[in-house]
């Protein structure tokens, strides 16, 4: 990652402008930001104020940057600096320009000099991806709805054909991180575009925000936080409200997961028998963390592996490691571990073996992958071939020019490609819609 010394030149200007408080806090803000582009993450740290220390550790603190990374390629320049005050609080804002996007670092600092508060936030409105060419509004109608699982209420929305009954219904299961019912990605909204391809031919579907975009903060506090609490528990209610709904034909009801949601696609039919089918979109085959060390290579050697980014494939590669070491067990702290897990979260993926689960079921699955996917590859989808060869009961599909969005281009797959708007390959809604409606 390149190290850009227009931070401090930026900073050293912008002093002459304000009060001998707000000039310090502008010199720490280039300093922590100097540090994160360097992947100097205990520096970085060393700034936070106490209460900030507890609610993000300085491992978080690396995961978040080098997954902001992932996202809007490498950092460039700061563009300006600028001050907000607030009761107590001194908001010091640097517009940053990373090669795909422009970002505001937001660090809020407390009377005496510590960050209370770090957030990054787009600097311009996002201009999202218009609707796509195949979505024929006339033809449904959308509908607020609630996922209501114990303690927890998720906003979504029902796609329903207009004048049909009996219809199909789609619940679609999002990607890791905290997503919005659209899993919105920069400007994309993949889960918008396929509802409303389906919805437009005929069939229902449910997309709703995941339960850790909603309750992120309350779901820390869980003790022993796994794929049931993230993503499963939800799936089951909202495969129960959808046989609640008119004009939906119960004895065929989907599922559709995308990414880590097509991963759990085989766990959620086997808790819930009532399925007619999974569509399993991007689903890695193989272990979680082997993605992620495979991820990490290929993303850092775009422009060459630095010297920091070599120390941050052999942290993780150390925290693979434990994963598979006879010490791992349930007091093993989250720091030692992939993307700052806890135990539990890691233990439950280990215990879970996807494609044998896959060659138990017995239902209708489509499997989808586009052969420009740089995070789950060609790979994952050989693995599922190769388990699922004998299996009647399963299809597959690949696009030589889409990638992990199954968005279309002609060039290797970066994570900029992901800030350019456009939408879910046609091709990809009809293959689904097909299959769906074959299935008597």
């Amino acid at each position: 990652m390149k190290r850009i010394g227009l931070i401090i030149v930026i900073a050293f200007f912008t002093l002459k402008l304000f009060s001998q408080n707000t000039n310090e806090n502008i010199k720490i803000s280039s300093i922590f930001l100097n540090a994160l582009v360097s992947n100097k993450f205990d520096t970085a740290f060393s700034y936070f104020s106490p209460e900030l220390k507890t609610q993000l550790s300085k491992e978080k603190l690396g995961s978040v940057w080098t997954g902001l990374i992932k996202q809007t390629g490498d950092f460039k320049e700061v563009e300006n600096v600028t001050t907000e005050k607030s009761g107590k609080f001194e908001t010091i804002i640097t517009t940053c320009v990373f090669e795909g996007v422009k970002l505001k670092m937001r660090l809020s600092f407390d009377k005496i000099g510590k960050i209370g508060g770090l957030y990054f936030v787009p600097a311009e409105q996002m201009v999202f991806a218009k609707a796509p060419s195949y979505s024929k509004p006339d033809l449904y109608e959308e509908k607020p709805i609630s996922i209501d699982s114990r303690e927890y209420q998720l906003p979504g929305i029902l796609s329903m054909p207009k004048g049909l009954k009996n219809v199909p219904i789609v619940i679609l299961i999002h990607g890791s991180g905290p997503n919005d019912m659209d899993e919105t990605i920069g400007p994309n909204k993949p889960f918008r575009d396929i509802a409303a391809g389906l919805a437009s031919n005929g069939i229902a579907v449910i997309r709703f925000d995941k339960r850790t975009k909603v309750y992120g903060t309350k779901l820390k506090e869980i003790a022993n936080l796994t794929v049931d609490e993230e993503v499963l528990e939800d799936a089951k209610t909202a495969i129960s409200l959808a046989k609640t709904f008119p004009n939906i034909d119960t004895s065929k009801i989907f599922v559709l997961g995308h990414s880590l949601g097509a991963m759990l696609a085989p766990r959620i039919a086997s808790k819930n028998t009532s399925l007619k089918g999974i569509i399993m979109m991007a689903g890695n085959s193989r272990p979680l963390e082997e993605l992620l060390i495979e991820q990490y290579n290929y993303i850092f050697s775009l422009d060459g592996i630095s010297k920091e980014e070599q120390v941050e494939i052999d942290k993780l590669k150390t925290q693979i490691e434990k994963l598979h070491s006879k010490d791992f067990n349930l007091a093993t702290s989250a720091s030692e571990l992939p993307l700052n897990l806890p135990s539990s979260y890691w233990l439950d993926l280990n215990n879970y073996k996807q494609k044998e689960v896959a060659q138990s079921l017995s239902l209708k699955m489509l499997i989808l992958q586009g052969k420009r996917d740089y995070q789950v590859t060609m790979t994952d989808f050989d693995g599922w071939k190769t388990a699922l060869k004998k299996k009647k009961n399963v299809s597959f599909i690949s696009y030589p020019d889409l990638n992990h969005l199954f968005i279309e281009g002609s060039e290797k797959s970066i994570p900029q490609e992901y800030q350019k708007e456009a939408n879910v390959s046609q091709k990809v809604v009809e293959d689904i819609v097909t299959w769906i409606k074959k299935i008597k």
